[in-house]
């Protein structure tokens, strides 16, 4: 029963963590943009900081309902959900790694091609961890389709590895 607390517990502060994430830091945040840069690669919106630190990644996804029913809107929203992890996955592994990527981020940070490879290549170690921080951070509804926005922030990916840890450690203190 004990061990079942302290789950729930943690549980509630990880949510707490990952709801906090979903708000854009302010300039002169620890996670703050400041001077930072947002760039698009097709699906995928990617932001460093100044000093080419991942900030956050995001995407957006679009299922068809094809059963007005609860049930079918879960499906498109499941399905969605999936669609958004798909891109980040197809991001992290072959976008990332393109010579197209690292021409148009280092034309975008007006850094050199090896400084845009360098910080897309941390980006890509930490891959794991990107998608583990993976957090639907908005979604809708309508007779017609399912919208998701999935988000992976520098929070999101902390509480992740800090819920992996707790569970690793048997849920004791």
């Amino acid at each position: 029963m004990k061990s079942r607390t302290s789950v729930v517990a943690m549980l509630a502060c990880v949510l707490a963590v990952a709801g906090c994430s979903i708000m854009d830091p302010k300039p002169g945040d620890k996670d703050g943009t400041d001077a930072g840069v947002t760039q698009d690669f097709g699906t995928v919106s990617l932001t460093v900081d100044a000093k080419g630190r991942f900030v956050n990644l995001r995407t957006d996804a679009v299922a068809q309902v094809r059963e007005d029913s609860p049930a079918g809107k879960e499906a498109a929203m499941t399905v969605a959900a999936a669609r958004a992890r798909r891109n980040i996955v197809e991001f992290l592994t072959m976008e990332l790694k393109s010579n197209e990527a690292i021409s148009t981020f280092a034309k975008e940070t007006h850094q050199g091609s090896e400084h845009a490879q360098e910080v897309l290549e941390k980006i890509s170690e930490n891959a794991q961890g990107i998608l583990r921080g993976a957090y639907i951070s908005r979604q809708s509804l309508d007779n017609d389709a399912a919208r998701v926005e999935m988000t992976v922030s520098r929070n999101s990916m902390r509480a992740a590895l800090a819920v992996r840890q707790q569970m690793h450690s048997g849920g004791s203190n």
